[in-house]
């Protein structure tokens, strides 16, 4: 009896250790795809109003937060260049949907194709 008392001890030691290093990282992926909403201007997650995008302060979040940002969605490195070009702006788009669509179902698209268009927010998701 006493030698499965001592069993089940170590069992729960093990695995409330585990998950402490392997902790849930729903919030932290929560809080950088509210970042990303943020530093491009829009109010809220389901902010129906279409915004030109602030590209040079989504590129600096992105850019200053990449390593941790990587490392929660368990991604590839991706170097954005210095310099704002249009497909930069393509590509930190596409990466910024990427992570907004694992969180929330939701992605930042253009609406027109203009140079200077707006986004909006769509749901992928109708409830």
């Amino acid at each position: 009896m006493e030698r499965k008392k001592k069993l089940k001890f170590i069992k729960n030691i093990d695995q409330s250790i585990y998950n402490a290093i392997h902790y849930d990282k729903t919030y932290l992926k929560m809080y950088h795809c509210l970042n990303f909403l943020k530093y491009a201007g829009f109010e809220m997650i389901n902010d129906g109003n279409k915004i030109k995008p602030n590209f040079q302060n989504m590129l600096k979040y992105v850019r200053d937060n990449e390593k941790d940002i990587r490392i929660l969605f368990d991604s590839k490195e991706i170097k954005f260049p210095e310099e704002l070009e249009k497909n930069t702006k393509q590509s930190l788009i596409k990466y910024i949907n990427s992570k907004l669509e694992n969180v929330f179902g939701i992605k930042i698209e253009k609406t027109s194709g203009h140079k200077d268009a707006y986004y909006k927010i769509k749901e992928l998701f109708q409830l």
